[in-house]
């Protein structure tokens, strides 16, 4: 199988991808009066949404485009303009042009519409699209295009999401739509080449068991703040943003406005530069600092909701996640902000800064199946938990990051440090994917016979790729040998190793000091 390279000559931009190019003539093939197209972040949701409504538009057929927020819209529009499709706004601030057969419609303005306006627009187009529709579908106004079955609206709905999920077990999208057209699974993406691989560093989980759960399904934000959003706790998530993700520009979400400020302040004055934005902010305040992240003139950029939904910047290639959530939908679109490609970006970090990848069953994003994306109950899966990992330094065996004491060998783990208001402090520890863990099992035991016989990172990175065809993370090599706990011995041994390779290879101070991974 050829894989894409981003850093290579790209197709042109106006060709469908062969998979997104199956999605749009199955939607245009199918007399399903309800459509669903499920596509993860970065597999283009919207260019496929907008070749659909070109190909209507050659049969004489009009299409509104729903989103909930003014900057989807946006969003959304620099995709249709690509393809000079025929559009207006119907939107805060726009004058209403029903010529044109395209509307881009905010659910929030036609909610203060009359009902002789509503159903004049209703009655003017063919299909309707709605964006986010695990969102947009369960707003009243959009019930009004859109009824939940077995009614029949008079025109062709399709929906658009990369998370099918809703909190509540009594809401689905199977009561809105019959026909699914799903994309191929993230993991069949990376491997591809479609998306950017991931690492995911995880810590202690916080203290959850007094947070009481709000009104909008969500823990408390205060019993949150009091544990995260205090110097200590946040200049300790910065240093080990140093020690893994050093110069990559790297997106947070915060618990709240307050605490994405606090955060920003603190990076700032660690010497990366940094920033926060919020709802508070025009768009154009908001977009300044998104080409700002772009062009690397900020390392960080902080919020507590303005990233998870139309962020696009492809450039990110880490994530901190600050704050915990009890919706797997928010969960996959805040990892998913890191999942497209850009030139030079080799993966994107996943850092858990609250222990969310060990306390929910979400899991990771590469070990989602097609149960996972199913819309109808009969052909879903139970949720499972993914437990972060560690490698016990006396017998090497690779056991649940919570144990306390290695459950092959009884070998006793330290404790991990205590902050002033009782939170776990500790350094962040890989953690892998199911469907990863047979290869970096693989290469670690590569490591630990490099370093027995004194060979090169290089060599084991040429035997991996002759087994998998793609390099290893450079990330995996971290704890690979000695464990996350080494002793000062063997942090000395591992340099005397580190200084023997670059001798033999003529290499500089700076590749020792850059392959710091046993320390």
């Amino acid at each position: 199988m050829q894989l894409f390279n981003p850093s290579a000559s790209s197709p042109e931009p106006l060709q469908l991808r062969p998979y997104q190019r199956d999605i749009v003539e199955g939607v245009e093939n199918s007399n399903s009066p309800r459509q669903l197209i499920i596509a993860g972040t970065g597999t283009g949701k919207t260019f496929m949404a907008a070749n659909v409504i070109k190909r209507a538009l050659a049969v004489g057929k009009k299409t509104l485009f729903f989103t909930h927020r003014n900057t989807l819209l946006t969003q959304s529009f620099s995709e249709f303009a690509q393809l000079d499709l025929p559009l207006s706004f119907i939107s805060s601030g726009s004058r209403v042009d029903l010529t044109q057969p395209v509307q881009l419609v905010s659910l929030q303005t036609v909610a203060y519409w009359s009902n002789s306006d509503l159903n004049e627009l209703k009655f003017k187009f063919d299909q309707v699209i709605f964006d986010e529709c695990h969102i947009t579908n369960w707003f009243t106004i959009a019930q009004f295009f859109c009824p939940p079955l077995p009614e029949k609206p008079p025109f062709k709905v399709i929906g658009l999401t990369a998370t099918p999920w809703r909190r509540s077990k009594y809401e689905s999208l199977a009561d809105y739509y019959q026909t699914p057209h799903v994309a191929p699974l993230p993991g069949v993406l990376m491997a591809q080449g479609f998306l950017s691989p991931f690492v995911y560093f995880t810590i202690n989980k916080i203290e959850r068991k007094n947070l009481k759960i709000e009104k909008n399904g969500e823990y408390e934000k205060p019993g949150q703040k009091a544990q995260v959003n205090t110097p200590e706790y946040i200049d300790k998530v910065i240093a080990e943003w140093v020690r893994l993700a050093k110069g990559r520009p790297t997106i947070v979400f915060a618990v709240d406005i307050e605490h994405a400020h606090a955060i920003a302040s603190l990076f700032s004055q660690a010497g990366i530069p940094a920033a926060a934005v919020d709802g508070t902010m025009s768009l154009k305040e908001r977009k300044k600092k998104y080409q700002q992240l772009e062009n690397e003139q900020i390392l960080i950029l902080v919020s507590c909701e303005a990233l998870s939904e139309g962020f696009n910047v492809k450039k990110v290639s880490a994530v901190i996640l600050f704050r915990l959530t009890t919706s797997r939908a928010k969960y996959f679109q805040q990892i998913g902000r890191g999942a497209r490609l850009w030139p030079g970006k080799s993966n994107c970090l996943v850092l858990d800064a609250v222990g969310l990848i060990d306390g929910e069953e979400f899991g990771f994003l590469e070990d989602l199946t097609e149960e996972d994306f199913a819309i109808f109950e009969s052909e879903q899966r139970p949720s499972f938990s993914h437990s972060p990992k560690k490698t016990c330094e006396n017998c090497s065996a690779m056991v649940p990051a919570g144990l306390r004491v290695c459950s092959y060998c009884n070998h006793p783990f330290p404790l991990p440090e205590k902050g002033a208001n009782g939170t776990i402090f500790s350094e962040m520890k890989l953690t892998v994917p199911l469907s990863q863990q047979e290869k970096i099992d693989f290469y670690h035991d590569l490591l630990r016979q490099a370093y027995s016989q004194q060979k090169s990172f290089n060599w084991c990175d040429r035997q991996y790729k002759m087994r998998y065809g793609q390099h290893p993370h450079v990330q995996w090599r971290k704890g690979a040998i000695f464990g996350d706990d080494p002793t000062p011995q063997q942090k000395s041994a591992y340099q005397q190793y580190l200084k023997a390779i670059a001798q033999q290879a003529h290499l500089s101070q700076d590749w020792i000091q850059a392959n710091q991974w046993e320390m």
